[in-house]
């Protein structure tokens, strides 16, 4: 049965729990507590019990409204894959996109965004989509589920490395992008490099991956499956 805490008008609902748990993500309150949230709802943590048995399972439900956002936002960029046909480059980069930009703005929570997802029809579409992508791209069988795993490997961490560098600046208050370069610690003996591109590198390294560079690096992922054998 739903349970109507003390001071409030309506029944708490599991999709409430999930935007109030990424709301708590989002301003900074980690680690997710229940206590906390249960709070925040104004109910005992009991309750929450009542419809997430363990604070992985509330994670979880708070991470799938992120992946609904992205989906949302990939349909916005590349159309709905289903009312007919979509380049296969055009689609895997508009959905790498969309995470992308869904985790940017949920970024706190996107360390945990690895966690096993619940198998329901959602994800069996996208992955289907995302798999027959692949084939389009020339891959089948395990070639395209390694190549899945590739493109699904880069996107998740350019996320998590972006989003873990803007905590722990945020942790040690430490100034994002600061003004970085091995140019007058470069080893003697180090091989030849091209000015632009030891810039490129620095400001990788100053700045985490931005979306150009995420994207640019995106195309050299897409353009090895299609060139795998």
């Amino acid at each position: 049965m739903p349970r109507l805490g003390k001071g409030r008008s309506v029944y708490l609902t599991a999709d409430e729990i999930a935007r109030e748990a990424l709301h708590q993500f989002d301003v900074g309150r980690r680690p997710l507590s229940m206590r906390q949230l249960a709070a925040a709802l104004g109910v005992g943590a009991p309750a929450l019990y009542h419809y997430f048995p363990t604070e992985s399972h509330v994670i979880r439900a708070a991470l799938q409204l992120v992946f609904e956002e992205a989906i949302v936002e990939a349909l916005e960029i590349v159309g709905d894959p289903l009312a007919g046909p979509v380049d296969p480059e055009v689609l895997l980069t508009g959905v790498a996109l969309a995470v992308y930009r869904a985790f940017d703005r949920h970024y706190r929570i996107a360390p945990h965004m690895a966690m096993a997802p619940e198998a329901t029809s959602r994800l069996a579409g996208v992955l289907t989509i995302l798999g027959s992508a692949m084939e389009q791209l020339g891959a089948s069988g395990p070639s395209a589920a390694a190549s899945l795993s590739a493109y699904g490997n880069y996107v998740y961490g350019s996320v998590v490395i972006g989003a873990t560098r803007r905590i722990d600046d945020e942790r040690f208050q430490h100034a994002a992008g600061e003004p970085f370069s091995t140019t007058s610690v470069r080893p003697a003996d180090a091989p030849p490099i091209g000015e632009d591109t030891a810039e490129a590198v620095d400001r990788l390294l100053a700045r985490g991956v931005e979306e150009e560079a995420f994207l640019t690096g995106l195309r050299v992922v897409i353009a090895g499956i299609r060139a795998a054998p």
